[in-house]
């Protein structure tokens, strides 16, 4: 147990020494590798004892079961590997870690990735030794706290709880809530959804995983929002429908006019016409990508982070999507991606959606290599769902994942690999196109890289992503830093892709014409608008308010879908009913 004596100059120096080491190394990580300060014009004190508060808990809770070595050694660890991957992953995506990362345990392995093979030998052999000096210190119970240190210890755990945990203070009882957020925004920590690089930079790493643990779901509409939903204007009638609607996430297929348009041109062959979209994502986040082509609505603005990670379990069975609308008219609907299934809570989210089954790798019966197959095995599966009711209306999502990142160097920056795995994607998509049309001559396809692939290094190189677009370069992939804030309009700059039957053809040019350069959500609309006629009223409200007038701002366009629409859509849709 604790030890009983009386407390000595020594043992508080005992006792405070690892203790503020431990907040000095942490304040070096968070500024050297964590972007904190970034974009301050002054770091002040109080702003960084906030963002050192939850690593803070973490060793004072650890102190209470063991020696100050093994809390240093474990809480710095943790600490260590926190930055690590957050520090790749901001080089590689631009968007840094969140709790979701964690706490999904279904994307461990993507979470991995951003380790490169020795830091995972060290983070390893690390966790080793603190297992050992937890072990040994648990066991010897005099390398346990003193009475004095305990004290001490508990009364610090009360007063930083508060500072550290304030998205989870109760309003009742004194309003801590607010009395406490009012007291961070003072010193510049408050909490921005929609910027979470700049979150990071304001707050610290770890409170801002703190702060993305908390999520925020629009409320459920008023009685005016409600009215404002009915009154929003119905999209004309089209004359018909295409029996098949095919999109076709490719994953990290890209090009321009410069780059990789050779691995393209069976689409040209093909009759497909091109035109741009605008992603929301760079180098990973795919679903959000997904997310806004199959509900018309931003991924950004009401909602924040990842949004099957972050709301996939909070979102209605009964959401309003593309998928549900077409399934009230008569069409089955199908989603397919050829790797894990709860990947991204796909498993949940798409049955969410509106689609009568989603087929993962687990259903494909594949037992080749990995860690991403080839897409040829989700192609087969779905002319076998065709070919056995070839009369019946569908509507299939399909995600590929064969071009999914790391893309090794090989004396390059990844782009020998990509460009290779890229022209057997594409030449696997028009293979696929070929059987579809044999089958149904006038299915209809939408294409689009779901956002660039994370060749951030070989962009800048290339031109494609200019040098005022980071706040650091170097010489290895890791070491290029984005700016916060970006433009989206070049960052989430993507291919799109449309073909269809030979009776399409006028409208597939006036789809060219108006979705070109546009927002993925705004693409979503248009499509609806001109083929389907879903009437789902997050594509009618995103077509008449927001991309009939686009004007290349797109984070003033995001902002203009209101978070009522949301309710209305995913969280509270038979509020009104």
């Amino acid at each position: 147990m604790f030890k009983k004596q009386s407390f000595s100059p020594r043992s508080i120096l005992v006792e405070i020494a690892p203790f503020l080491a431990y907040l000095l190394l942490l304040s070096w990580l968070l500024c050297a590798y964590a972007e904190f300060g970034l974009y301050r014009s002054e770091l002040r004190m109080a702003a960084l004892a906030v963002a050192l508060s939850p690593a803070a808990m973490v060793y004072l809770l650890l102190r209470l079961l063991v020696g100050a070595a093994a809390a240093f050694a474990s809480g710095l660890g943790l600490a260590a590997l926190l930055v690590g991957i957050n520090h790749t992953k901001t080089a590689f995506t631009g968007m840094p870690l969140s709790w979701g990362d964690l706490a999904t345990t279904q994307n461990v392995s993507i979470v991995l990735a951003y380790l490169s093979w020795w830091q995972i030998v060290l983070v390893v052999v690390a966790g080793l030794a603190v297992v050992l000096l937890l072990g040994l210190a648990i066991r010897h119970a005099q390398a346990r706290a003193t009475w004095f240190g305990r004290l001490a210890t508990i009364g610090l755990l009360l007063v930083i709880a508060p500072v550290a945990l304030q998205p989870y203070l109760p309003e009742t009882p004194w309003n801590a809530n607010y009395r406490m957020g009012t007291l961070l925004e003072r010193e510049g920590i408050a909490y921005s959804p929609g910027d979470w690089r700049g979150n990071v930079s304001a707050n610290g790493l770890f409170v801002h995983l703190v702060q993305t643990s908390r999520r925020p779901v629009p409320a459920q509409l008023s009685d005016r929002e409600w009215t404002m939903l009915e009154s929003i204007p119905e999209a004309p009638p089209v004359e018909r429908r295409p029996k098949h609607v095919f999109f076709i996430l490719c994953e990290a297929c890209w090009h321009d006019g410069n780059n990789f348009q050779d691995a393209f041109e069976p689409m040209r062959r093909l009759g497909f016409l091109p035109l741009r979209g605008i992603s929301p994502a760079y180098g990973g986040g795919t679903v959000n990508a997904s997310f806004e082509l199959l509900t018309a609505m931003p991924s950004r603005g009401a909602l924040t982070g990842v949004v099957y990670q972050e709301y996939g379990l909070v979102m209605s069975s009964k959401a309003r999507t593309l998928a549900s609308a077409l399934k009230e008219k008569g069409y089955d609907t199908y989603a397919l991606h050829n790797f894990t299934r709860t990947f991204w809570l796909r498993n949940i989210v798409l049955r969410k959606f509106g689609f009568d089954q989603f087929i993962g790798l687990e259903d494909m019966g594949y037992d080749g290599p990995g860690p991403f197959p080839k897409d040829e095995i989700l192609y087969n599966r779905v002319l076998d769902i065709l070919k056995k009711d070839a009369e019946k209306k569908a509507f299939f999502n399909l995600e590929t994942v064969y071009t999914h990142w790391p893309y090794p160097f090989k004396g390059d920056s990844g782009e020998g690999d990509y460009h290779l795995r890229l022209t057997k994607a594409i030449a696997d998509l028009a293979k696929f196109v070929e059987a579809v049309r044999e089958i149904s001559p006038d299915a209809i396809f939408v294409v689009y890289g779901d956002h660039k692939p994370a060749l951030t290094k070989f962009f800048y190189e290339r031109g494609v992503l200019p040098a005022d677009m980071f706040a650091h370069t170097g010489a290895n992939a890791e070491d290029f830093v984005f700016k916060r804030l970006l433009d989206q309009n070049g960052l989430g700059d993507v291919p799109v892709w449309v073909g269809g039957g030979s009776r399409d053809g006028e409208e597939l040019k006036k789809m060219q014409r108006l979705a070109d350069h546009k927002p993925f959500y705004c693409i979503s609309a248009i499509f609806d608008q001109l083929f389907l006629d879903s009437q789902n009223p997050a594509s009618r409200y995103a077509q008449h308010y927001i991309c009939d007038a686009y004007d290349t701002d797109y984070l003033l366009s995001t902002a203009k879908m209101p978070a009522w629409i949301y309710s209305a859509m995913l969280f509270h849709p038979l509020q009104g009913q």
